[in-house]
């Protein structure tokens, strides 16, 4: 199968990238791991990816066939400004379709894998880049905006752990302009400041009912003007309704496990423990929450690459990190073969080819 053919390269290709001592053949080689992932999304047929008709083409399309930026901001005013000027940027070098897709799934690997090799003393570069791999890959050949979003602020957290407050905010900003949920980041980061215990909980709690209620929040908005009419698409793709996903639910109570058994409270460096926490648990209410909203639980998104670099941390630091490495290669497996080969998330499987 080509995906796990792929991933196998890639992971190979991350291992010899930790060998290397010298500094910029590392990041010369971390360009060449990201390459094969990237060319299987950019000769992937028009229909692996549900989203890739719905929007992918048509802007690109419109982009190229576009003279100037701000004419195409005018054709397209509902779509975020960071993204159009992606298109825009790359239709000036190139109108294949195929060679846009290989350079957006790049720009996406290449975040993830320098996020990670900003903690390089901390992480493993291959398992970090695994763990996208069977988690993450499939679903940015689909939701392709909000993925590079996703990787922007992937790349930054670094700066969120470090405190650099200031780099960090504008990361939230830049992802903004590829995907607006990221928007919600700036409270919950806001809040994760706040020394008064009582006062975060509460305003944590007004912020997940403001997710529960977000249908009749938009409606409000829309009608007083705030937001544009394209957000009537939301209210009716993301209506309320129960659905439960047993695979992400899956995905979340065997990394919960994981965490506690391998004790990952006693590994990590504690100046980091709090703000893990809090993406562990936003990404847990959130995902259940996405019971009843779809847009709740693709928020979890955001929260849920920590688990990417927690892992990475304890394959290099857990007593028992073979055992470790073990059990996750196999639930990572379970969970991919489920969501993205039996349910058939976002539409990447059966792989099918271009034909030239």
């Amino acid at each position: 199968m080509i995906y796990l053919g792929g991933f196998l390269i890639t992971f190979l290709l991350f291992k010899l990238v930790e060998k290397i001592k010298n500094k910029k053949m590392q990041i010369i080689w971390i360009i060449i791991s990201c390459i094969p992932l990237s060319f299987i999304a950019g000769i992937r047929a028009e229909n692996i990816g549900t989203d890739l008709l719905v929007y992918v083409k048509p802007i690109f399309k419109l982009s190229c066939s576009t003279g100037n930026f701000f004419s195409l901001l005018k054709l397209k005013p509902d779509t975020e400004i960071g993204y159009l000027l992606l298109n825009w940027l790359i239709s000036r070098f190139t109108v294949d379709f195929h060679v846009y897709l290989f350079v957006l799934e790049f720009i996406i690997m290449i975040s993830y894998s320098i996020g990670i090799y900003r903690f390089k003393d901390k992480c493993s570069i291959s398992f970090g880049m695994l763990i996208f791999c069977l988690v993450f890959y499939n679903r940015s050949l689909n939701i392709v905006r909000q993925m590079l979003a996703v990787s922007i602020i992937f790349l930054n957290l670094k700066n969120y752990f470090d405190n650099k407050n200031l780099k960090f905010i504008s990361s939230i900003f830049i992802a903004t302009m590829f995907h607006n949920s990221a928007v919600l980041l700036l409270p919950i980061f806001y809040f994760s400041k706040l020394k008064n215990i009582k006062l975060k909980i509460i305003l944590y709690g007004l912020l997940i009912s403001a997710l529960f209620f977000y249908n009749d929040i938009l409606q409000i908005l829309i009608n007083l003007g705030i937001l544009n009419f394209k957000y009537y698409n939301y209210i009716d793709k993301f209506s309320i309704s129960f659905t439960f996903n047993i695979g992400e639910e899956f995905l979340r109570v065997f990394f919960i496990i994981l965490l506690y058994l391998f004790r990952y409270s006693n590994l990590m460096e504690k100046k980091y423990i709090g703000k893990l926490d809090m993406f562990v648990i936003f990404d847990f209410i959130l995902l259940q929450l996405g019971c009843f909203t779809q847009y709740a639980s693709r928020i979890t998104w955001y929260f849920l690459t920590i688990y990417v670099y927690i892992f990475s941390y304890m394959k290099l630091f857990s007593k028992k990190k073979n055992i470790m490495t073990m059990i996750l290669c196999i639930g990572l497996l379970l969970y991919w073969w489920w969501s993205f080969i039996y349910c058939g998330y976002g539409e990447t499987y059966p792989f099918q080819k271009y034909l030239i």
